[in-house]
């Protein structure tokens, strides 16, 4: 898989993460970083490729979003995942 999976990347295949297997989401983007995709790439994997694959929108002007903050940059160590500051749904603050 180390030597596959980020062959397949290059070669334009749609890689998604899951949690199918009793994990967690962070689990999965681990596992892929792991693996051999970017850790920009998990993530990618993980929120805006899936979003796209599943025929969901993008941001839209004016509309309300779903955000996720965190106190360090997750690009640079997906661990922070584990520690959201703050959680945006639908417009409000849940957290």
């Amino acid at each position: 898989m180390r030597e596959q999976l980020p062959r397949a990347a290059a070669a334009g295949v749609t890689i998604l993460a899951g949690t199918d297997n009793d994990g967690s989401l962070l689990d999965e983007i681990r596992h892929l970083v792991r693996h051999g995709l970017t850790p920009t790439q998990a993530l990618r994997a993980a929120s805006t490729d899936a979003r796209t694959y599943l025929g969901l929108p993008g941001f839209a002007t004016g509309e309300l979003a779903d955000v996720v903050t965190f106190d360090a940059d997750p690009r640079e160590d997906p661990d922070v995942l584990a520690n959201p500051v703050a959680v945006v749904m639908r417009g409000v603050r849940i957290k």
